[in-house]
């Protein structure tokens, strides 16, 4: 599920539960508050954000290494949510999301994971350089990309 969205440099995680009144949502361009005036077609519940508007009026703030994962991993079209839900005596006292961040190696952990069977010595260090090379400059790709259409569609 695509649930990451970054919308005018701030992080929002979405979920597909039912939207109530006054529930912050989403059409991936812009956020507001519904007030039961629109369709709710196409449109996300807005339930994690780094947004300090939305996190002062409820929403639950992203936890800072998330935020951290997140901007270094701007091509990240979605997360893994767990909901945790704490009881008091037979009520629940508080709801709230963690996001399982993916464990990812750094680009040089990959590329000495790399296997070039028939290389050695120079020729791997050279074919490593590439493979670092080649994945930066796509990280770097993505990364401006995103910011591109990002500002075009405010």
């Amino acid at each position: 599920m695509k649930n990451t969205h970054r919308i005018n440099g701030l992080i929002y995680i979405t979920s597909e539960e039912v939207i109530n009144k006054n529930d912050y949502i989403t059409d991936g361009y812009k956020v507001w508050k519904w007030k039961d005036d629109s369709s709710l077609l196409g449109r996300l519940k807005v339930i994690l954000s780094n947004d300090q508007t939305l996190t002062s009026d409820g929403i639950q703030a992203i936890e800072p290494e998330a935020v951290k994962w997140l901007n270094e991993n701007p091509s990240c079209e979605g997360v893994d949510l767990v909901f945790v839900c704490e009881r008091g005596h037979r009520e629940i006292i508080k709801t709230h999301y963690k996001i399982n961040l993916p464990k990812q190696e750094n680009i040089e952990e990959a590329a000495d994971e790399l296997t070039f069977n028939q290389l050695t010595g120079t020729d791997r260090d050279l074919a490593k350089g590439i493979a670092i090379k080649l994945a930066l400059s796509q990280a770097t790709r993505d990364y401006w990309f995103n910011i591109f259409i990002s500002e075009q569609q405010c």
